[in-house]
């Protein structure tokens, strides 16, 4: 293989965010505390996970579901609900946590943001047209994280959102609270 075919071949999935994308820390390193201000922290520095879950999720975007959780066919898999949202909406973290990941690693989710909210929680935000927040920063449920932006596949203005227990994608609607 040519090196441009080797990185063409070279995939990057939000579970290698979850599980690889902090330093791995000496064994008596301690991760850094999560920060309350906008300021960078290295991705060389592992951030501190909060260390409960405040056991409570709300919608990071109101708009229409566009596309839901689960197989498609063709075998396609959205680990997420894909929610309409006008370009430049706020797009609010669901629960208090910490962001872990900030990146356009995964060409799929256009920018991405990952946040943790404590007992293996995480929710995932893709097609942020703008971040308001930064790495190792402490966000509280509500909290304005990014606006929104379009999908790379079909121009379409609209948030993809995820949440997961661990590595594992669950049904966000089974955990948001009902729209009226």
């Amino acid at each position: 293989m040519t090196p441009d075919q080797r990185a063409a071949a070279f995939r990057v999935d939000i579970e290698d965010l979850i599980t690889g994308s902090e330093p791995a820390l000496a064994i008596r390193e301690s991760p850094k505390p999560p920060v309350s201000t906008p300021k960078v922290v290295a991705p060389t520095v592992a951030v501190a996970e909060p260390p409960r879950f405040a056991g409570r999720f709300d919608w990071p975007v109101r708009g229409p579901i566009l596309r839901g959780f689960g197989r498609y066919s063709g075998g396609q898999q959205n680990d997420g609900i894909n929610i309409g949202a006008e370009r430049g909406s706020a797009i609010a973290a669901t629960a208090d946590g910490v962001v872990a990941y900030i990146g356009q690693d995964i060409p799929a989710y256009g920018t991405l943001i990952l946040l943790r909210h404590g007992d293996g929680w995480i929710s995932a935000y893709g097609y942020a047209d703008s971040i308001t927040v930064s790495r190792g920063q402490k966000v509280v449920r509500g909290q304005t994280i990014a606006r929104s932006g379009a999908s790379p596949y079909s121009g379409e203005p609209q948030l993809h959102f995820e949440i997961r227990n661990g590595r594992r994608p669950v049904n966000p609607l089974t955990y948001l609270p009902a729209r009226g």
